[in-house]
């Protein structure tokens, strides 16, 4: 069984912004393959189950708040004993430019403090995290920038860059690490 867990905040006011933007690629991944969410409790997490390329997959998407991000994935490996190197976790990256994409097998949190939940719980830098650029704030706070709402322009690139995001996921459940990366890390938007 493959985990994909995007990261991302609950509530209708942290819709479309853009420390949302793992929330926004995994549901549009499991729209595309018919899958739907149902809420679980015991994981504190929407879950929705379904197979692609021949093979199990469950999406997720933690109800815990960025910050607690690993609570609810550290529960679900354990409860389907599901291996650290088939989890692949989708979260934004404010160092990244807006759209571009860096799949990595290992690596530091980078600052993001879901990623940084995760690590400490599973004990290890080394799962698989899709980041999806959301472009530097240029002055103010960061907490504002990333908890702020997509502009207009960041909004109409945003299927496209879903789409990329989805395919990369895609070819990582099928093919694995070494075919996903270069797709992902090549990824640009069609107007650039």
């Amino acid at each position: 069984m493959h985990l994909i867990v995007g990261l991302g905040n609950p509530g209708k006011q942290y819709k479309l912004t853009r420390h949302n933007m793992g929330f926004e690629v995994v549901q549009e991944l499991a729209e595309k393959h018919g899958m739907s969410f149902k809420s679980v409790q015991r994981f504190n997490a929407d879950l929705a189950k379904g197979e692609m390329f021949g093979k199990e997959v469950l999406i997720a998407l933690p109800m815990t708040y960025m910050n607690l991000s690993g609570n609810a994935v550290r529960k679900i490996l354990d409860y389907y004993k599901i291996p650290v190197e088939k989890l692949l976790v989708v979260a934004d990256d404010v160092a990244i430019d807006y759209g571009r994409l860096r799949l990595r097998t290992q690596g530091s949190s980078g600052g993001q403090k879901g990623l940084k939940h995760i690590e400490e719980l599973l004990s290890t830098k080394e799962y698989s995290r899709l980041r999806v650029g959301i472009g530097d704030r240029e002055h103010g706070d960061l907490a504002d920038y990333v908890l702020g709402k997509l502009n207009e322009e960041e909004r109409k690139l945003l299927p496209q860059i879903a789409k990329g995001a989805v395919e990369a996921i895609e070819i990582w459940i099928d093919k694995g690490n070494k075919e996903a990366i270069p797709f992902a890390n090549s990824y640009t938007l069609e107007n650039e």
